[in-house]
């Protein structure tokens, strides 16, 4: 299962051409960010587990091991996506 795909990306009014993308995880997308001098898109780490976990029922530890393996860990260079872990003070 191919985790990432690229393609463009239209989160609210911002249309992005061709960035790495989390495939099924457009609710946790929080936008587009710059790294390095390449755009790539932020998610919010939390919502991504949310999200396997009432979608696809896994458990929080299958969650993260899934997140940090096929997604998290696929390496693509300045263009690898990012997962904001955002603290208590939202």
């Amino acid at each position: 299962m191919n985790a990432l795909a690229f393609r463009s990306t239209v989160h609210g009014n911002l249309t992005e051409p061709d960035v790495w993308v989390a495939d099924g995880l457009d609710e946790a997308l929080l936008g587009v960010g710059t790294q390095a001098g390449y755009r790539v898109a932020v998610y919010d780490l939390e919502a991504c587990l949310t999200i396997y976990m009432t979608r696809d029922g896994m458990t929080r530890d299958d969650a993260v091991e899934y997140l940090d393996y096929n997604v998290i860990g696929s390496n693509l260079g300045h263009q690898t996506p990012v997962f904001l872990e955002r603290g208590d003070d939202r």
